[in-house]
């Protein structure tokens, strides 16, 4: 299921492309709990509004087990999720791996790409803040939203904002936000530079990139300085670092984001002056402040 919690963010009218030969996968949504083995006895629907629950399970269209229908590079079993052609990042849907011999499989939501779920507290806090990243990018206008499935295909949906589910939406959110506030960390520290860590604040401080809050605390989450490379001639163009940078919402809320503070090669193995040099596409990570600030 691309389950419950999931579908109540997004508000949607689904295309679902037909599946061809080629991928031989289709998938099928629902506002309700898809139990059917077969696709077209599924109670299907491909118009939703926000606040709705959408289900949605995979099929073979041969007939064949998912595990049959494996590409030679390895079944795409990881799929992504988009929102208007970006890919929504630090999350995966992933097909259920007890589900690999049958001709379907509900997906699931994996917080952390590349790792198996987590315990149900730690996935639900994590999908809390997908939610809440789609919530935060829905407005009046429609959206597409796609489901990345590699060599079986993209199967996208567009949401059309509803008043009264937006409503409802936002006291979803509140509910979870407060689950998350509850058991939210911050990332490690990879390295500690008190002197470079006041700098980075300052810089983030003043920056017009960094809006939504006031910064108030700066983490260096990697362990040392990353180089990036020219591409033809190998030499050095800059060198990065990223962060975790926290900002104050209100007294007691507050959210961390990645930031990446980088500098330009001069010449001769020197840098340049530091600087801040983008935000992570990912969410915006609510933490309680007294928790940031330890």
């Amino acid at each position: 299921m691309l389950n419950q919690i999931v579908a109540s963010c997004i508000s949607a009218v689904l295309l679902v492309p037909t599946a061809s030969a080629q991928t031989k996968m289709q998938i099928v949504y629902s506002k309700t709990p898809i139990t059917s083995t077969n696709p077209t006895r599924a109670k299907s629907t491909t118009s939703f509004v926000t606040g709705d629950t959408i289900y949605a399970r995979i099929y073979s269209t041969n007939g064949q087990s998912i595990r049959s229908n494996q590409t030679s590079g390895g079944a795409p079993i990881r799929f992504t999720l988009k929102m208007d052609g970006s890919t929504i990042n630090g999350f995966e849907l992933q097909l259920a791996v007890k589900d690999y011999d049958k001709p379907y499989a509900d997906i699931n939501i994996i917080p952390q790409p590349g790792t198996p779920p987590q315990d149900l507290k730690t996935q639900t806090r994590k999908i809390a803040v997908l939610f809440k990243t789609i919530a935060e990018r829905l407005d009046d206008q429609p959206h597409e939203f796609t489901i990345n499935m590699g060599s079986w295909g993209n199967f996208p949906f567009k949401v059309t904002p509803d008043a009264a589910g937006k409503a409802k939406l936002a006291k979803m959110i509140e509910r979870l936000e407060a689950s998350v506030l509850s058991t939210a960390t911050m990332p490690t520290a990879g390295m500690k530079n008190r002197a470079m860590e006041k700098k980075m604040l300052g810089l983030a401080r003043k920056s017009s990139r960094i809006f939504g809050g006031k910064p108030i605390r700066v983490v260096i989450t990697d362990n040392t300085w990353n180089i990036e490379h020219h591409k033809r001639t190998g030499k050095p163009v800059e060198r990065y670092l990223w962060t975790a940078l926290v900002q104050r919402e209100t007294k007691t809320k507050c959210f961390y984001q990645s930031v990446r503070f980088m500098q330009r090669h001069m010449g001769g193995g020197r840098y340049g002056a530091l600087q801040v040099g983008g935000v992570g596409l990912g969410s915006k990570n609510a933490i309680a402040c007294k928790t940031a600030l330890r």
